[in-house]
């Protein structure tokens, strides 16, 4: 209730962060209220969308194992192996299993060589001359209308390249 006596005025509000004003679905007040405060209940319906975790999975080690087809390689694995499966003489058979598995990996580690993935270069080179051949005309553009025109085709045909690389 204001001063005056007559007029009464809301001002029970809630606060939300602007990036979550569209979660608000309803909001409203309600009047009664069983307690001795000027003050009214608000109620507000909020749904949220959680973003789910991504899990950073650790990716399994690669090994060029087509290199096991040369000799060199293929008797020098066969050797480590043969070594590390003779230490093995746990009973129990889950600790057996995991030396068995580290031998293994240890093994492939010492002898068999890394699998290397190139990078793709994504832009080629036509692409490249393409955009060095755009910024020479931008350059140029405020001499007459066809710069600006070709300039414009040349940003087009540039941007279909690049699209087509990736």
């Amino acid at each position: 209730m204001a001063p005056d006596g007559q007029h009464t005025n809301m001002i029970d509000m809630v606060l939300i962060d602007r990036k979550l004003k569209t979660s608000v679905r309803n909001c409203g007040t309600y009047q009664g209220a069983d307690v001795s405060s000027d003050h009214s209940r608000v109620l507000a319906k909020v749904q949220l969308r959680l973003k789910r975790n991504q899990k950073q999975g650790t990716r399994s080690k690669q090994w060029k194992v087509e290199t096991l087809k040369t000799k060199l390689i293929r008797i020098a694995y066969a050797t480590a192996i043969q070594g590390n499966l003779e230490q093995v003489t746990e009973q129990h058979l889950d600790q057996r299993v995991e030396r068995l598995k580290t031998g293994i990996v240890d093994t492939i580690k010492q002898t068999v060589p890394d699998k290397i993935k190139p990078n793709k270069l994504w832009i080629s080179d036509n692409t490249l001359q393409l955009a060095k051949k755009k910024r020479q005309l931008k350059q140029r553009i405020r001499e007459s209308d066809t710069m600006r025109q070709q300039y414009k085709h040349k940003c087009r045909e540039t941007r279909s390249a690049a699209r087509r690389d990736k």
